[in-house]
């Protein structure tokens, strides 16, 4: 796989999604119930349901059996995690016990970057409308009192 090249995001996005499928599988999870962008897999479930944990032993046990290496827990469970309450994916960040979801400084800062220049105009184009939703990825927060 050449890095850089067109077909590369898409031919590791296939390949990423192997070891995540078998452990689903293993683990008996629905596909709906957990995602997955390219390296960063993320999964949901209600308090005590047990569903979190099968598949995150499941995908420890694929990765080691295909030699496949897992990224270190990271302290500030800002990348790398397991099983947490509170943590960031992809510039998302969520805490569970407090029903919220908040973006990183970093995030909040590149939103006001982008939407600044639109705002203090009457009409935008579509390439500006673009890049002022093209950094909006956090959940919904729908149902999240507390949202930031």
């Amino acid at each position: 796989m050449i890095f850089g090249a067109v077909p590369s995001v898409s031919n590791f996005d296939r390949l990423g999604s192997i070891p995540v499928e078998i452990a689903k599988s293993k683990a008996g999870l629905q596909s709906k119930k957990a995602c997955r962008t390219l390296d960063d897999i993320t999964i949901v479930s209600p308090l005590g349901s047990g569903t979190t944990e099968p598949l995150s032993k499941a995908l420890k046990e694929v990765c080691a059996f295909a030699a496949i290496p897992l990224a270190q827990p990271c302290p500030l469970k800002e990348k790398a995690f397991i099983n947490e309450t509170k943590g960031v994916v992809l510039g998302s960040g969520f805490n569970t016990e407090k029903s919220e979801w908040f973006l990183t400084q970093e995030k909040a800062d590149k939103h006001v970057q982008r939407i600044l220049p639109a705002a203090n105009k009457s009409l935008i184009d579509l390439k500006e409308t673009q890049k002022v939703t093209g950094v909006r990825n956090v959940p919904s927060s729908k149902g999240f009192p507390g949202h930031r």
